[in-house]
């Protein structure tokens, strides 16, 4: 019985730890200036890491344009 209920409580922690909501720290770059920032951005069910929505592009003599998250 002790098994069974040690499973149960580690199985229920780790489902308990994977559902939570992930959220990251992004900025909007426009011209090398931070335009917009989100400070607790949610991530959408099909992106695994922050850094998958970074779309960053460093144009010369522009500067930054795109997100770039943390």
């Amino acid at each position: 019985m002790k098994k069974l209920f040690c499973l149960l409580l580690i199985g229920g922690t780790i489902v308990a730890f994977t559902s939570c909501k992930k959220t990251c720290s992004c900025d909007v770059y426009a011209a090398g200036i931070v335009t917009v920032s989100y400070p607790a951005y949610e991530l959408p069910k099909e992106v695994r890491k922050c850094s998958d929505l970074n779309t960053i592009v460093d144009v010369p003599t522009v500067g930054k344009t795109g997100w770039e998250c943390k």
